[in-house]
C-alpha cells in the first residue's frame, strides 16, 4: 500500500464532511456564512444570500470586504463594534443591524456570530448565521406608530374633556344666575290673586324655570365631580325622618300623577352622610320612578338598618327596564328604549348622578328589575 493512502483517506473524509456540511447549510432558513477572525472578510457564504440581499455567494467571493459595504450605514459603527467584541467574548454574540440588498430595500438581520478555535484554543474564524427578521422589525414599528396615535388620540381626548368639563360648568353657573330672579319674581306674581289665564301662565314659566333650574344643577354636579371639586359634607343624622320628608314632599307630585306613593322607614337609623347629597340621590330615585309609573301603579320608598348598612329601597310598579339594556343604565345620558318610544323626558343624569353620591359615602348601588312588571333601586350606605 502508498505511504500517501492515509493522507489520502483524510482527504476524501474531509471532503465528504465539507459536501455534508455544504448541504445542511444551504437548506437552513437563513444565510450562513464565515468570516476572518479579525474583520468582515468573507471566507464563505451560503446561497440563500441571494434570497435575503439579491447578491450570489460568488460576488462575496471576489471581494471578501463586500459584506461590510452593504451594512447600513447609520448601522456598519454598532456591527462593527460588536465583530471587535466578539474576539474576547465566549458563547454566541447575538447583534441586529440593516443591510441594503440590490434593489435598494433596507433588509434587518438577526445575525447569530461564534468565534471557532483549533484544539489548543487559538481563534480560526468567525461562523455565523443570519436570519430576516425584517417583517417583524416591520410590524414592531406599525405597533409602535398605532400606540404613539393612540396615545396621542387619547390626550386629546383628555384634553377635549377637560375643555368640555370647563364649558358645561361655566355655562351652568351663568345660566343658573338669572334663574333664581325668574323664579322669585313668579312666586311673587303667584302671590298677587292673578287671573285664572294669568295663573296657568306663571305656573307654566315656573315648572320650566324650575326643570331647567335642576338640569343645569346635574350638569354642575358632574362638572364638579369630573373637575375633582366635589366634596361632601358628612354629619351625623337619622335617615329616616329625611327619608318620610322626601316622600311628603313628593305626596302632591304623586297625586298629580295618579299613584300611590308610600313609605316605611323605622327609625333609628343613624348614618355619618351628607343629608343634603342623600336627598338628592333619593329625590333622583323617586322621580325616576314616578316617570316610569303609570297612573294608577305604586311606588314605595323603604328604609332600614342591616347590621352595619343602611339600605334605601324605591320599588315601582312601573314598565321596567329592558334586559339588553340593563348594563348601561348608570351611563351619563343613557336612556332606555322605553323611555324614548314613550316620550319620557329627562337627560339620563339621574341614576348616574345616584351612583355617584351612592359612591361617595363608600356605599353603592344596584336594582333588579323585569320589563313590564316595575324595579327596585338598592341602595346601601354605611351606618354610623
Amino acid at each position: 500500500m502508498s505511504v500517501d493512502a492515509p493522507v489520502l483517506d483524510v482527504e476524501r473524509s474531509l471532503r465528504r464532511a465539507e459536501q455534508q456540511y455544504r448541504l445542511l447549510v444551504e437548506r437552513l432558513p437563513g444565510v450562513t456564512y464565515v468570516n476572518d477572525f479579525d474583520g468582515f472578510g468573507t471566507q464563505y457564504l451560503s446561497p440563500q444570500i441571494v434570497e435575503l440581499l439579491g447578491y450570489e455567494a460568488g460576488e462575496f467571493a471576489d471581494d471578501p470586504g463586500k459584506f461590510v459595504t452593504l451594512l447600513h450605514p447609520d448601522d456598519r459603527p454598532q456591527a462593527i463594534e460588536s465583530m471587535r467584541e466578539l474576539r474576547s467574548a465566549t458563547g454566541t454574540t447575538i447583534v441586529e443591524y440593516r443591510m441594503i440588498a440590490r434593489d435598494g430595500r433596507v433588509v434587518w438581520v438577526e445575525d447569530f456570530a461564534d468565534v471557532v478555535t483549533d484544539d489548543d484554543g487559538r481563534p480560526l474564524h468567525v461562523q455565523g448565521h443570519l436570519r430576516d427578521v425584517t417583517p417583524l422589525k416591520e410590524a414592531e414599528a406599525e405597533r409602535e406608530r398605532r400606540l404613539e396615535h393612540e396615545r396621542a388620540a387619547n390626550e386629546r381626548l383628555r384634553e377635549l374633556d377637560r375643555l368640555k368639563d370647563e364649558f358645561v360648568a361655566m355655562v351652568s353657573h351663568e345660566l343658573r344666575t338669572p334663574l333664581t330672579p325668574i323664579i322669585g319674581y313668579v312666586e311673587l306674581l303667584l302671590e298677587t290673586d292673578p287671573s285664572a289665564e294669568q295663573h296657568q301662565f306663571l305656573c307654566v314659566i315656573e315648572r320650566n324655570a324650575r326643570r331647567l333650574q335642576r338640569l343645569l344643577g346635574d350638569l354642575l354636579f358632574m362638572a364638579r365631580l369630573d373637575a375633582g371639586t366635589f366634596v361632601l359634607e358628612p354629619t351625623p343624622f337619622d335617615l329616616a325622618p329625611l327619608v318620610e320628608q322626601i316622600v311628603e314632599a313628593d305626596g302632591p307630585e304623586a297625586g298629580v300623577r295618579g299613584i300611590d306613593l308610600r313609605c316605611e322607614a323605622a327609625s333609628p337609623i343613624v348614618v355619618v352622610a351628607d343629608p343634603q347629597r342623600i336627598e338628592q340621590l333619593l329625590a333622583n330615585l323617586i322621580s325616576n320612578a314616578f316617570k316610569f309609573t303609570p297612573s294608577g301603579g305604586r311606588v314605595l320608598v323603604r328604609a332600614r338598618r342591616e347590621g352595619d348598612r343602611a339600605t334605601l329601597e324605591v320599588t315601582d310598579t312601573g314598565m321596567g327596564i329592558p334586559a339588553n339594556e340593563q348594563q348601561q343604565l348608570f351611563e351619563r345620558f343613557f336612556r332606555t328604549s322605553t323611555a324614548t318610544a314613550n316620550a319620557i323626558p329627562g337627560t339620563g343624569l339621574g341614576l348616574a348622578i345616584a351612583k355617584a353620591i351612592a359612591e361617595k359615602h363608600h356605599g353603592s348601588i344596584g336594582f333588579e328589575s323585569v320589563e313590564g312588571a316595575g324595579t327596585t333601586f338598592r341602595v346601601s350606605l354605611p351606618a354610623g
